[in-house]
């Protein structure tokens, strides 16, 4: 099954039938108007709030409109591909992709996990396609000079704006030039809980079209 997206602000929206989901990878848990939702041909169940945030909140933090967001309790039944090339969304069979190189992750807390070199330094990142933008913790940058400001938005914290700089790392033998924020106080806590340094956004499909299997907790990148 493949579908069109719809790329806002750099937020991965996926189109299916009359409706417009957020993909978000770094959410374990899926939310709705409803408490079921149907989506690829299933039905599944849906949280109607998060921290006290209905999906309202997020139409409104993404400037676009909104009939849910899709999180790891929803996708980890799935082999899935994101492709910003060609703007699609698709619902794939093993067979199909398992020829590829396959990169290994942690499903942490729901949420999916990669290694990364920045510096020199190995770190691990939550591989998150709800963030326009990626996210080191505030040691990493704070001798750094920020190119800009940004201004997004993260569950538990609301809007907020955070220094920006543009980074190089190293993933799957490649060099890549990211734009990076500061991580906020709480989402400095979330990334500790979870062992990890970083959050990589949606600037990676620039790079690569990933096809996420979770139950092997592997990607695939081509």
């Amino acid at each position: 099954m493949k579908f069109n997206i719809d790329i806002v602000e750099n937020h991965l929206i996926l189109l299916y039938r009359e409706s417009r989901f957020l993909i978000d990878t770094g959410s374990p848990v899926s939310i709705a108007k409803s408490s079921e939702i149907e989506i690829f041909n299933q039905p599944h169940a849906t949280l109607q709030k998060v921290l006290g945030w209905d999906i309202d909140y997020f139409s409104n933090a993404t400037g676009s409109k909104l009939d849910g967001l899709i999180g790891g309790d929803i996708l980890q039944h799935y082999q899935f591909q994101v492709n910003f090339q060609d703007q699609s969304f698709s619902i794939l069979e093993p067979s199909s992709f398992k020829d590829l190189d396959s990169v290994d992750i942690k499903i942490l807390m729901g949420v999916p996990a990669i290694e990364i070199v920045f510096g020199r330094e190995p770190i691990r990142a939550i591989l998150d396609t709800g963030a326009k933008i990626s996210y080191l913790k505030s040691c990493h940058v704070e001798e750094l000079d920020p190119i800009g400001e940004s201004e997004d938005f993260y569950p538990g914290v609301g809007k907020f704006k955070t220094s920006i700089y543009e980074l190089p790392i190293h993933f799957n033998n490649k060099k890549l030039n990211l734009t990076f924020g500061k991580a906020p106080p709480f989402l400095e806590l979330l990334l500790t809980g979870l062992g990890a340094e970083a959050v990589v956004g949606n600037d990676i499909f620039l790079h690569f079209s990933i096809t996420f299997d979770y139950s092997s907790e592997k990607i695939y990148c081509k």
